[in-house]
């Protein structure tokens, strides 16, 4: 056993999201968005020295040491075996303290389905889809990775497809159902997501599954795969469907916006963006949602430079096409006594029409 793990199984026990470990600095969890430092008592053994450096080096393989040497950070997943393998999504980092201090993201074993997570069935429809591209959009630790392991563990179950996923680590374990799920990890299997996604198109996926889309080379490469004949999910961190797909659009430059509009229009599937927000009677947080369904309406909108109507246009396809905006959302979150009204107007994105849309009820 490592000197971390009873750290790590003492975040899971108290079912934090995540581990913060400074070299100089205390420990401390963030347990339902809120980070609170351990007491000295909590804190195991190895962890009660002032410079924890050696601790955290402890896992770290030769190779990898020597890359955090270099680049005085590094990215890499961990393993630890209980019951069940869990899994940490981790990042070693130089700060001005000095020593390495480390964020460890706590995967469970297991995978929610859409239906746990609070989806509604438009989200499940939306993968029925051949080919196509779905964001899921937030800001970090909105749960977007969970959602994408659940809409991959959904296509596992109900189709017969490759899947291929690139990841920045590996965080779920897909174990092959109906699909066959290859998953790829850059600097264990591979260098860039976008050179990944060239070699993917000749592994003959069905689906492709990015990760994060953090440049210019990786969205247009997830563009062309859409555009010939695979679905592809991926993720990003903006806040809302109309931010996503300018988003999208800005990345590139002004002389190959018009064509890449082009494409979002004729490929763009759907957009589902989510926040966790705190619940009102119980030390939990719940999803919050907006999603945009895609339709030859919206590609038109798309192309005509008119998604300033992207609200109204999810407003009227609430019934027909199950979409949601983010504050109908967290006004219905309210009004089943889960959220607080103050809540709902900190995460809203347009608290004056939620005032509105409250009093109208």
């Amino acid at each position: 056993m490592a000197k971390i793990d009873p750290l790590l199984e003492l975040a899971i026990q108290k079912n934090a999201s995540d581990v913060h470990v400074g070299s100089f600095s205390d420990c401390y969890l963030r347990i339902n968005g809120k980070l609170l430092p351990l007491s000295a008592e909590e804190i195991p053994e190895e962890f009660r020295v002032e410079d924890k450096t050696e601790v955290l080096l402890e896992i770290l393989s030769e190779e990898q040491r020597m890359q955090f040497e270099k680049d005085l950070s590094l990215d890499f997943s961990y393993i630890l075996r209980l019951d069940k393998p869990w899994r940490a999504r981790v990042n070693y980092y130089r700060q001005n303290r000095g020593g390495c201090d480390a964020v460890f993201r706590i995967v469970p074993p297991d995978i929610p389905t859409l239906k746990d997570l609070g989806f509604p069935p438009s989200v499940i429809q939306m993968l029925q889809t051949k080919q196509g591209i779905i964001f899921v959009t937030g800001p970090r630790g909105s749960g977007k990775t969970t959602t994408l392991a659940a809409m991959v563990d959904e296509l596992n179950r109900n189709t017969t497809d490759h899947i291929i996923t690139v990841e920045d680590p590996i965080e779920y374990v897909h174990k092959n159902k109906s699909c066959i799920v290859t998953q790829r990890e850059l600097g264990s299997h591979t260098d860039t997501f976008s050179n990944t996604l060239r070699a993917a198109l000749r592994e003959d996926p069905d689906v492709i599954v990015i990760g994060e889309m953090r440049d210019l080379d990786t969205i247009s490469m997830a563009l062309t795969c859409a555009e010939t004949g695979h679905l592809v999910l991926g993720t990003l961190n903006t806040n809302d469907a109309a931010s996503t797909i300018d988003r999208v659009i800005n990345v590139f430059p002004p002389n190959s916006q018009e064509q890449v509009r082009v494409m979002i229009s004729d490929s763009l599937r759907g957009i589902i963006s989510q926040q966790l927000v705190p619940m009102k009677e119980q030390d939990a947080r719940c999803i919050a949602l907006e999603i945009l369904v895609g339709s030859p309406a919206l590609s038109s909108m798309i192309r005509e430079k008119k998604t300033f109507n992207l609200m109204s246009y999810m407003q009227t396809g609430k019934v027909k096409f199950g979409m949601e905006i983010m504050d109908d959302s967290l006004l219905d979150l309210f009004r089943k006594n889960l959220i607080s009204w103050e809540t709902a107007l900190l995460y809203s994105h347009d608290s004056l029409a939620l005032e509105v849309a409250k009093g109208e009820t």
